[in-house]
C-alpha cells in the first residue's frame, strides 16, 4: 500500500511539472523601436504563461517580407505598404470580440490598417507635423495653420540686401519635405502604392496643385536655390530664432526634444487643411505574422498592450531610466485617451493642444522607397514645373519615376 502511494505521488509530480511546463508559451517579437524591449520585459514579469523574446532590427518589415526573420509579432513602421501588409493575418478576432476596443482607437488610423477590405494591422503610435515660429509672430487662436495662412504671413518677412540676395525668407514648401508631402495629400494628388505596381498619382490634381503653389512662388528661382543652399542646413530652431525664416516644419517628437528655454522662445501650430490634420508617414503598427502558430498568445500580448492601465504605465515610465523618450513608443499613442490624460499630464505644453480624434487622418500608404523617391525625383520635378511657362506634362514625371525605380532596383 505504501509503495503504491509513493508510486502514485511520483507519477502525480511528473504530471504536474509536465503540465506546468506546457503552460509557458514562447513567442518572438521583431521591432524597429528600441523602447519595445522594455514593454516586453514588463509583460514577461507580469505573468508566467507567455514569455516573449525581442529582436531589434531597423528593417523589421523587410526582414519578415524576405523571410530572413520569422517572428510571431512585429512592431514597426511602414508595415501597411503594399509590399509588406499581406504578410500579416486578420486582427478581426481582436476587434470583434472586444479584446481591443476599436472605438478607443483613432478611427482614421484604423483605416490605414486595411488591405482588401480586411484589417490586418493595428496602429500603435504616430507623429505629427508642426509649423514652428517665433513667440508672438502669429496672431491666431486656431489650433492648426494652413498653407494659405503660412504664405500670407510670409510675404512681408522676405528680405533682400542691396545686392539683391535673399537674407530672410518666409517659407517654402520645397525645403520642407514634411509639409510638401502633406500638401499634396490634402490636394488629393494621392501618391500611393495601392493602385499601381509602381506609384500611382492623380495627374489632374497634381497639375492643379502646381498651379495653386505657383501663385506664391518667388520669381527668381536661382536666388531661392542660393538661399536654400547657404542657410537651410541649420536646425529648425536656429533658423527661427535667428530670423532666417519665419516658419519651419518640425516633427512633434523632435519639438519635444527641445529644452524649456528653447521652447520658451518659439510657438507652434499643427499643419492642416480644411479642418483636418494628417499624421506623418512613420506610423508604428503592430501585427501578427501569417507564419505564427501562436495566435492566441500573440493576441494576449496585444490585448495587454492596449489596456488603459498598461498604456498609463508605459507612458509614465517613458521619461525614466534608459528609456528617456517621449510618449508611447517615442510618439503619440493611437488611443486618444492616453494622449489626453497621460501624455498631456506629463507635458503641459501639449495640454489642451492635442487635436480632436475626429480630425486626425492617416496618409495613404506609400511605397518603401517613398522618401528617397520624393526627394530625388518628385520634389525637383514639381519645383521645375512651377517655373515653366509651358503646359505641364505629367507623363514625364511618370517616366522619371519608372526609370528611377528600375535603376534603384538594379543597384
Amino acid at each position: 500500500m505504501k509503495k503504491n502511494f509513493v508510486f502514485i505521488t511520483f507519477i502525480f509530480i511528473i504530471l504536474f511539472f509536465s503540465i506546468s511546463c506546457k503552460k509557458t508559451t514562447f513567442l518572438t517579437l521583431l521591432t524597429d523601436r528600441p523602447e519595445v524591449k522594455y514593454y516586453v520585459e514588463l509583460f514577461n514579469t507580469e505573468q508566467d504563461k507567455i514569455k516573449i523574446n525581442t529582436i531589434y532590427n531597423k528593417d523589421a518589415g523587410d526582414k519578415v517580407y524576405n523571410s530572413l526573420i520569422k517572428p510571431d509579432i512585429v512592431i514597426a513602421e511602414n508595415l501597411n505598404t503594399k509590399l509588406y501588409i499581406s504578410n500579416y493575418r486578420k486582427v478581426s478576432n481582436l476587434l470583434n470580440r472586444g479584446k481591443v476596443s476599436q472605438s478607443k482607437i483613432y478611427p482614421n488610423l484604423l483605416k490605414a490598417c486595411k488591405y482588401d477590405k480586411q484589417t490586418l494591422l493595428l496602429p500603435l503610435s504616430f507623429d505629427l507635423n508642426l509649423i514652428i515660429f517665433k513667440k508672438g509672430a502669429l496672431d491666431s487662436s486656431d489650433f492648426y495653420i494652413d498653407s494659405k495662412t503660412i504664405y500670407e504671413n510670409s510675404k512681408e518677412f522676405t528680405y533682400l540686401n542691396r545686392g539683391k540676395n535673399i537674407l530672410k525668407y518666409g517659407f517654402s514648401f520645397f525645403w520642407e519635405p514634411l509639409t510638401f508631402s502633406q500638401l499634396l495629400e490634402f490636394k488629393s494628388v494621392n501618391f500611393t502604392d495601392r493602385k499601381s505596381d509602381v506609384v500611382y498619382f492623380n495627374s489632374e490634381n497634381l497639375i492643379s496643385s502646381i498651379e495653386n503653389i505657383s501663385k506664391y512662388k518667388f520669381n527668381d528661382k536661382e536666388k531661392i536655390i542660393k538661399f536654400r543652399n547657404k542657410y537651410t542646413y541649420d536646425t529648425p530652431y536656429n533658423l527661427i530664432v535667428n530670423d532666417r525664416v519665419k516658419f519651419k516644419s518640425i516633427k512633434l517628437t523632435d519639438y519635444m526634444k527641445l529644452n524649456l528655454e528653447q521652447k520658451s522662445k518659439i510657438d507652434y501650430k499643427f499643419y492642416g487643411e480644411n479642418n483636418s490634420i494628417l499624421t506623418l508617414n512613420n506610423i508604428t503598427f503592430i501585427g501578427i505574422t501569417k507564419r505564427s502558430k501562436k495566435v492566441k498568445e500573440s493576441e494576449a500580448f496585444i490585448k495587454w498592450l492596449y489596456r488603459d492601465s498598461t498604456q498609463k504605465k508605459l507612458i509614465y515610465s517613458s521619461k525614466k531610466g534608459w528609456l528617456n523618450t517621449f510618449g508611447l513608443n517615442g510618439k503619440l499613442s493611437s488611443i486618444p485617451r492616453s494622449n489626453e490624460l497621460y501624455i498631456a499630464n506629463l507635458y503641459p505644453e501639449l495640454a489642451t493642444r492635442i487635436p480632436d480624434e475626429t480630425i486626425i487622418k492617416a496618409p495613404l500608404p506609400k511605397p518603401i522607397i517613398w522618401e528617397s523617391l520624393k526627394s530625388d525625383i518628385i520634389a525637383p520635378w514639381i519645383e521645375d514645373a512651377i517655373y515653366l511657362d509651358k503646359e505641364i506634362d505629367t507623363k514625364i514625371l511618370k517616366e522619371n519615376i519608372s526609370k528611377w525605380i528600375k535603376q534603384t532596383s538594379i543597384n
